[in-house]
């Protein structure tokens, strides 16, 4: 070998070794970051699950079999944690139940059904990062809303866009009250959980067999664009303490709600 030559190889090594280096290192990202499906199996030989995985999380769909075969349970992860959709089914193929996750954290609607058909209506919201049960519908076997099983309100407006200078106006109806005595409505720049705010208004009605139980709101504080109106209904059974004449709250269940609507310039 001439001089020149060793000249150049003890150059070129160190480079040739570097680039293997990053070659190798990339290769193994590559391989981590790729992801893998992963399938089990009943004693029957049929499968049980599948799933993915990337970076050893469950990651993508996921779906569970019985042994007959049927589609058991689908559900959605974003790295190991649960996201989306979820759904059961019964060994039949007939649905059970669907629910939405976000962040691991039930939220949104989750609806049950007996037979193929809705039963239970159940809306979630997160506050504090944990799931909230905020309002709940239940039915009957022909499909009508049974008042005396549910909990849960309606929110309704004339007009969702208004011009700046109008009255904005929002009807607040507890449709099934679990106490079905006394509603205290608080309006307010609540935080997202509902904690801090600076209280707009408070609106009170009491249970009547003869009016509807629900408030009527009114408001000129907005601004031109889009506006959150955010709020919570008490729930509430109330006694007098001592034979005085102050109203105390008992066995309040909250109910949270929030209503979007539009500005615009005149």
């Amino acid at each position: 070998m001439l001089i020149s030559d060793r000249y150049n190889m003890k150059n070129i090594t160190p480079k040739y070794i570097t680039v293997c280096i990053c070659l190798f290192l990339f290769a193994c990202n590559n391989h981590e970051n790729k992801l893998q499906k992963v399938v089990t199996y009943h004693e029957n030989g049929k499968v049980k699950s599948e799933s993915f995985k990337l970076n050893n999380q469950r990651h993508g769909e996921y779906k569970s079999y019985y042994t007959n075969g049927c589609l058991e349970v689908r559900a959605y992860f974003k790295k190991g944690i649960q996201d989306s959709i979820q759904q059961y089914y019964n060994e039949d193929g007939i649905i059970m139940q669907t629910s939405n996750y976000r962040n691991g954290i039930v939220c949104g609607e989750l609806l049950v059904y007996e037979m193929g058909k809705l039963s239970c209506k159940q809306s979630y919201i997160i506050r504090n990062d944990s799931s909230y049960l905020n309002q709940v519908i239940d039915y009957t076997e022909n499909g009508k809303i049974d008042i005396e099983r549910s909990n849960y309100f309606s929110l309704h407006s004339k007009k969702d866009t208004i011009k700046m200078g109008e009255v904005f106006s929002l009807d607040v109806k507890l449709e099934a009250s679990y106490f079905n005595m006394n509603m205290l409505v608080i309006f307010g720049d609540f935080d997202t959980n509902y904690n801090k705010s600076t209280y707009t208004d408070t609106l009170w009605d009491r249970m009547d067999d003869q009016v509807d139980f629900k408030v009527h709101y009114t408001t000129t504080k907005y601004h031109e664009g889009e506006n959150v109106l955010k709020g919570i209904i008490h729930d509430y059974i109330s006694y007098y303490e001592d034979d005085s004449e102050q109203d105390i709250l008992a066995d309040v269940r909250p109910l949270f709600f929030e209503y979007v609507f539009y500005v615009k310039a005149k």
